[in-house]
């Protein structure tokens, strides 16, 4: 079955389809330089590309982190507080899963780690995967050279992505 939205098609012409192209293209191009020099989500920055823990997947458990993206900027301001989140994209994974946060440079006192046993209302499972909300009071205590931080998630049997970076507005 074909379903047609008169929104892409005006008598069978994709004059509003090419358009809205248009409109999307032209925003993206404005957008790639207002970042140059990589204080936001310039991924090119090459402490955004920093991978400290290489990804280690085994048993099955295919953890993927979602959310901070690479080198995204979180903001904890003002009491905020920010989405950690990651998926198993179905694979089953055992609880709890840890998830640890990391300074830069990379060390054990400059680290936390907590962990989440599967309770589907708080939004853990094994095979979906999981989102805890994290605020400053939480990264208390870690502290960066460069502005950058690290994150990973764990399964119970030690399978796990590489980390990713990301930054934080205190």
């Amino acid at each position: 079955m074909v379903i047609r939205s008169s929104f892409f098609f005006y008598n069978d012409t994709p004059i509003k389809f090419v358009l809205c192209f248009l409109i999307v293209f032209i925003v993206l191009a404005c957008k790639k330089d207002e970042d140059p020099v990589g204080t936001n989500n310039n991924t090119n920055n090459a402490a955004c590309d920093v991978v400290y823990l290489p990804a280690e997947v085994t048993g099955g458990c295919n953890i993927q982190l979602v959310t901070p993206t690479k080198c995204e900027e979180i903001d904890l301001t003002n009491g905020k507080t920010y989405e950690f989140a990651w998926t198993t994209g179905g694979t089953m994974c055992e609880t709890p899963y840890t998830l640890i946060v990391a300074g830069n440079p990379v060390s054990e006192p400059n680290s936390k780690e907590w962990q989440f046993s599967h309770n589907p209302s708080n939004g853990i499972t094994n095979n979906g995967g999981g989102v805890v909300q994290a605020s400053a009071v939480d990264l208390d205590g870690l502290t960066s050279d460069n502005g950058t931080y690290h994150w990973v998630v764990k399964g119970f049997y030690g399978s796990h992505p590489a980390s990713r970076t990301f930054r934080v507005k205190k």
